[in-house]
């Protein structure tokens, strides 16, 4: 998935950041102006930069100032605007504006924003463009309103990551269990120690080993369900019951006798 943020975790410190700023290699000089470390006056002498990329590098910027990124809003480059959306310093009236850009990589910079507001972000529900959808999904704040529209999405990855939302709630989490398509969501949602124990008795009976294999390493697993699969005719799933911290001595020993190797 295309992303409008810059990966500058390599840059680690403002001695770091100024070193390479005077680096011959542009991409380098991109995420020094990128990564925070830098003064905020050389922000300020960077930020009408004409070239597009440094404006980017510049709106990308945890640092850049409120009336920048304002400014950014408007910008001709589509890839600036996109940066300004994703900036977490970016006004929500700001955000508000960007979420109804006519380019999706712009409207997938406010889905990835984990301050915008909910409102803002639940505009963004009916996006055609499934990596905005899937931008979304991954947002911690993403509305659960809009989660309940996602599980039934035709993108098999916008429905796994409503199974792996943190606001994903029982009913959503029984709905995705019944997944036909991909047993992938089946075993997210299995993986889920908040899952509900009807859900992951379900699933204890997955005919897809890998779900009952989750199901078995879940600490959240009643002991009851754990018995069960530490008899399970595939390896992986009675190896998984028998590590389990919630098994007991029974689990643990007839999982040694049905074989761990």
């Amino acid at each position: 998935m295309i992303s409008p943020v810059l990966d500058t975790s390599a840059v680690t410190s403002r001695q770091e950041a100024l070193r390479l700023l005077q680096s011959p290699d542009f991409m380098l000089r991109r995420l020094a102006i990128a990564s925070g470390w830098l003064p905020v006056r050389i922000l300020a002498s960077l930020r009408n930069d004409p070239n597009g990329a440094i404006r980017t590098a510049v709106a990308a910027n945890p640092q850049a100032e409120p009336a920048w990124l304002k400014a950014y809003a408007q910008d001709r480059n589509e890839w600036v605007r996109s940066a300004a959306a994703a900036n977490r310093a970016t006004p929500a009236e700001v955000l508000a504006q960007l979420v109804r850009d006519q380019q999706w990589w712009v409207r997938m910079g406010v889905a990835m924003n984990a301050v915008a507001e909910e409102g803002t972000l639940a505009v963004l529900i009916c996006d055609p463009v499934p990596q905005v959808r899937q931008a979304l999904v991954g947002n911690p704040n993403c509305p659960l309103r809009c989660l309940q529209r996602f599980a039934v999405d035709p993108t098999v990855e916008v429905r796994d990551g409503v199974a792996a939302h943190p606001r994903a709630d029982a009913d959503l989490l029984a709905e995705l269990a019944g997944e036909q398509d991909d047993w992938l969501i089946r075993r997210t949602v299995a993986e889920r120690q908040d899952a509900p124990a009807a859900v992951l008795l379900r699933l204890a009976g997955d005919t897809q080993p890998e779900v009952r294999e989750a199901v078995a390493g879940n600490p959240g697993t009643a002991l009851e369900v754990l018995r069960d699969l530490a008899l399970d005719p595939e390896l992986p799933v009675r190896k998984a019951a028998h590590v389990n911290p919630s098994s007991d001595g029974e689990v643990r020993a007839a999982a040694v006798l049905m074989g761990l190797r």
